[in-house]
């Protein structure tokens, strides 16, 4: 059975902030990996370009220039994927503070409705006592119930 208790709109809020900050965090990896992968690429550029031995002095000029360009967009690079794993780090600090927070509200949650379910249970008991004594009484038993659910069986029992 699912038993509701005041604190079930909350746990069903705080679910949901939990699953939208786990879809950012793996959005935030996803935007890592990506960098990262941009990185290898920059370093595969720059082992790739290779200054001229011959040539004039023009070409010379524009393989240094491309190397200085691939070096400040490495470090560009870098700081980028340092800001994301700081982004992450953060995201999943986020997350702990709201696991916590459910855990919190699913605890009071549950001490409510175990409160209900004792109180059923003991219902359920009275019940089932009264129902037998009532079973036992004979035909020629009088049973009656007042208005605040008391048994009065008046007769013989077998």
């Amino acid at each position: 059975m699912n038993y509701k208790s005041k604190f079930t709109p909350l746990l069903k809020l705080k679910k949901q902030t939990i699953s939208a900050k786990e879809q950012t965090l793996m959005q935030c990896n996803n935007n890592i990996a990506i960098k990262q992968k941009e990185i290898d690429q920059n370093q595969e550029d720059m082992l790739n370009l290779s200054l001229p031995t011959q040539g004039n002095f023009a070409l010379y000029s524009y393989t240094q220039e491309q190397k200085r360009v691939i070096t400040i967009f490495a470090k560009q690079l870098k700081k980028e994927e340092e800001w994301l794993k700081a982004k992450k780090i953060n995201i999943q600090n986020g997350l702990k503070y709201l696991e916590i927070e459910y855990e919190k509200f699913n605890y009071l949650h549950q001490n409510e409705v175990d409160k209900k379910l004792k109180v059923e249970v003991t219902y359920i008991d009275n019940y089932d006592k009264n129902t037998t004594l009532i079973s036992s009484a004979t035909k020629t038993s009088v049973i009656n119930v007042d208005d605040i659910g008391t048994i009065t069986i008046a007769g013989t029992f077998e």
